[in-house]
C-alpha cells in the first residue's frame, strides 16, 4: 500500500472532490514527456531527437493506460524520471544541488513503491566508491531518508514494525499458496477488495487483533512454509514465464505463445 498515493488521493478528493484525483494525476503525468525531452536534450546535439523522444513519450501506451487508473504507477513513473534526470545532471556536472533534488525525488519514489530502495542503495554505494563523487553520497541519501522519515516515525508511533508498507507478506502469499497457478489469482478465503493486506482474514484465523506488521508476518510465514513444503510449485510460475526472458527469434524456436503470470496493472509493460 503506497503511503504517498494514499495521501494524494485523500488530499485531492478531500479538497476538490473525487473527480479531481484523476484530473491532477493526468496533469502531473503530463510532465513525463517534458522530462524525457530534457534528458534526451542533454544526451544529443541533434535538435530534432529530443522533440521526437518527447512525442513518443506522450504517445506511449502504458503511460496513457496508467493515467486513467487509481494506481500509484503513474506518479511512480514521474518521480522516477525526476530522480533520474537530476542524477544524470548531477553526474554530468558534479552538482551538489542536483544530487540533493535527486534524493528528494528518490524519497517520493520510496513512498510510492518501497522496492526502489535497492536502486537508492546501489547509487549511494556507487557514489561512495568514487573519490570525486564521494561527497555527494550524503547529499543524495539524506534527503531521501528525511522524506520517508515521517511515515517511518508514524508507523513506529502506532506500534507497527514497518518501514513503509505492509503488503509484502500478502503479496508473497498470493503467489505461493495451495491454489496458486502461476497467474495472478485471489487465494480462496481472502477478499482483497475490502481487505487489501489480508489483516481482517488473518485476525479471523488467529482469533485476535493484529497490527499490520503482524498480519504481514502471518502471511509471509504461511507462504514460506508452502515454499519449503512444495518447492516444485514454487518454481512453477518462474518456469511458466521463462520464455519472456528469451529473444523470440528464429534461432530460438521463433515466436512462442507465453502465459505471463502478472496482474492487469503490469500487463502494459509486457505488451
Amino acid at each position: 500500500v503506497s503511503p504517498l498515493y494514499t495521501f494524494f488521493v485523500a488530499g485531492a478528493s478531500g479538497l476538490f472532490g473525487d473527480w479531481s484525483v484523476l484530473f491532477f494525476q493526468i496533469l502531473l503525468t503530463s510532465l513525463v514527456p517534458v522530462l524525457v525531452f530534457l534528458m534526451v536534450d542533454e544526451l544529443t546535439k541533434r535538435l530534432w531527437i529530443p522533440y521526437l523522444a518527447g512525442v513518443f513519450a506522450s504517445l506511449y501506451a502504458p503511460s496513457l493506460f496508467y493515467c486513467s487508473l487509481l494506481l500509484p504507477d503513474a506518479l511512480f513513473n514521474l518521480t522516477n524520471l525526476i530522480m533520474l534526470f537530476f542524477l544524470f545532471i548531477g553526474f554530468k556536472k558534479s552538482s551538489f544541488w542536483c544530487f540533493l533534488f535527486a534524493g528528494i525525488s528518490a524519497g517520493l519514489s520510496l513512498l510510492l513503491r518501497g522496492n526502489v530502495a535497492l536502486f537508492v542503495i546501489a547509487i549511494f554505494l556507487y557514489l561512495l566508491t568514487r573519490r570525486k563523487l564521494r561527497r555527494y553520497a550524503v547529499a543524495f541519501v539524506l534527503p531521501a531518508l528525511l522524506v520517508i522519515s515521517p511515515v517511518i516515525i508514524g508507523n513506529i508511533a502506532n506500534g507497527e514494525r514497518l518501514l513503509l508498507t505492509s503488503n509484502a507478506g500478502i503479496n508473497l502469499f498470493i503467489g505461493n499458496n495451495p491454489a496458486a497457478t502461476g497467474r495472478y489469482s485471489q487465494p480462496p478465503g481472502l477478499s482483497l477488495g475490502d481487505d487489501l493486506v489480508g489483516k481482517k482474514t488473518a485476525e479471523y484465523i488467529l482469533g485476535h487483533k493484529l497490527t499490520y506488521s503482524e498480519a504481514s508476518s502471518f502471511w509471509a510465514k504461511k507462504a514460506l512454509h508452502f515454499i519449503i513444503d512444495n518447492p516444485g510449485k514454487f518454481f512453477y510460475g518462474v518456469v511458466q514465464a521463462a520464455h519472456i526472458l528469451l529473444p523470440q527469434i528464429e534461432e530460438l524456436e521463433g515466436r512462442v505463445p507465453t502465459v505471463v503470470p502478472i496482474g492487469i496493472d503490469q500487463d502494459p509493460y509486457i505488451r
